[in-house]
């Protein structure tokens, strides 16, 4: 890896950086991460580095996996508590307010998610995926999003 390391700095533009978060949650160092992804193509397998390609998109298949199922529990999470929290609270404006303000929350996180998920397909399209793949890791769209939840009336 210390050869790959050597080889992958002379390749990196100052435009791929990543900063390290340090224990109380302040940037304090820039590092650059010699994936594949960030060295490009042609020069990893010019150096002979191709093997790395494949190690690379299995990782990023891996996040885009674990992306959508965060996503789904997310959007479950969320119309749990429309239908619990949200649609209940009728009577109280500071309930209704803090159901709401959950619901954000989950908004946000679902936002993460989401924002990790289409970075991790924009890569394995990069990195040359096979069609298959990319029809599994489809495009997200802002529908796919939606949660539609509807009352059940019992008394029909």
């Amino acid at each position: 890896m210390d050869d790959f390391s050597r080889k992958a700095a002379q390749y990196i533009t100052d435009e791929v950086i990543i900063q390290e978060a340090g224990s109380n949650e302040e940037w304090q160092k820039e590092r650059v991460l010699p994936l594949p992804s960030n060295i490009g193509l042609t020069q990893c397998q010019d150096t002979g580095l191709s093997y790395l390609l494949e190690q690379e998109l299995e990782l990023r298949q891996g996040q885009a996996k674990e992306a959508l199922h965060n996503i789904r529990l997310n959007l479950g999470h969320r119309s749990f508590l429309y239908q619990t929290s949200v649609w209940q609270v009728k009577h109280s404006q500071q309930k209704k307010s803090h159901a709401w303000g959950t619901i954000h929350q989950v908004n946000a996180v679902l936002k993460l998610h989401t924002a990790a998920y289409c970075h991790c397909r924009k890569l394995m399209v990069t990195l040359g995926s096979s069609p298959a793949m990319l029809e599994k890791y489809q495009v997200l769209k802002p529908e796919h999003l939606e949660s539609r939840t509807i009352e059940i009336d019992p008394s029909v």
